[in-house]
């Protein structure tokens, strides 16, 4: 799939090393993008509460030289986006049903705009990579701990030599004893992670391939990683923890695609395995 920029996913990966002000100019072009292209930059700077100075500093940071090219390049990205999904908003009284439905639209919507906007090309480096390893660590913590476990079932079902790490010290000895020919997997949101992010470069300076999935592609988990695979999450419209929620939906799904696409690399030797599992292993957990 084309890799096609963002204006709203790099205001979302960007937010977090904004300013106060700036966010809050970020905050109101996500949550009222149809509205901005018909605003002069008073109107925005008055909308959101802040002087006009703060709405220019927001256009530089995103990489334009001031309002009106960005506002000009928001409207015709806008222009020829397809139709989005509404994004929820999680409100103090909230009901359960409301609550379901906006988590359930804000996953639905992460792994749409992961798929959208997914480097293709890094997949498969990422897919040769694990293909040709010896042996896969997933390093995880936190938030992400259930994720590498989840990732390390689905591998090993297709007979991969697959482990994971899940907490600092762990992390950090399986890392320092990796090897050229294997991979270790960096998880982690935000990429900030300390214990993912140093285990991570420890791999990399001991010779392993290294694989970062995260929601900021410029984040420190991804400045030794050999290949990227970027997330989306929507971690302003959805405040609290539902980031994280729909993050680690999308993080589930990336390493059930590589599975499978490994799976598909050697079809034969994976049918067998499903199938010893199915006969050999499932019958007795049942019996």
């Amino acid at each position: 799939m084309e890799n096609i920029p963002s204006i709203l996913l790099m205001i979302r990966q960007r937010y977090p090393d904004l300013t106060s002000g700036e966010k809050r100019v970020a905050e109101y072009v996500l949550t009222n993008s149809n509205a901005i292209v018909k605003m002069r930059i008073r109107d925005l700077a008055q909308a959101c509460g802040v002087a006009s100075s703060a709405v220019i500093r927001f256009c530089k940071e995103m990489g334009f030289s001031g309002y009106s090219e960005f506002r000009f390049n928001f409207s015709a990205e806008t222009a020829s986006a397809p139709e989005p999904f509404m994004l929820p908003v999680i409100k103090r009284g909230d009901g359960t049903s409301e609550i379901f439905n906006k988590v359930f639209t804000s996953n639905i919507n992460s792994m749409y705009e992961t798929i959208q906007h997914l480097d293709m090309k890094q997949v498969e480096k990422a897919v040769e990579l694990l293909r040709s390893s010896s042996r896969i660590v997933l390093l995880g913590t936190g938030t992400s701990e259930s994720v590498a476990i989840d990732g390390v079932y689905h591998l090993m079902q297709i007979g991969c030599s697959v482990s994971c790490a899940t907490n600092g010290v762990t992390m950090r000895t399986v890392a320092l004893n990796l090897t050229k020919g294997e991979t270790a997997i960096g998880i982690s949101h935000c990429g900030h992670t300390r214990d993912t992010v140093e285990s991570l470069h420890l791999a990399h300076l001991s010779g392993a391939a290294t694989i970062a999935i995260t929601s900021y592609k410029d984040s420190p988990l991804c400045e030794k990683a050999d290949v990227v695979l970027n997330v989306h999450s929507d971690d302003i419209l959805c405040p609290t923890d539902s980031a994280i929620i729909s993050a680690r939906t999308s993080h589930i799904c990336i390493l059930d695609a590589l599975s499978v696409s490994l799976a598909s690399c050697n079809y034969d030797k994976s049918i067998t395995k499903i199938h010893q599992r199915n006969t050999i292993i499932f019958p007795s957990v049942r019996d």
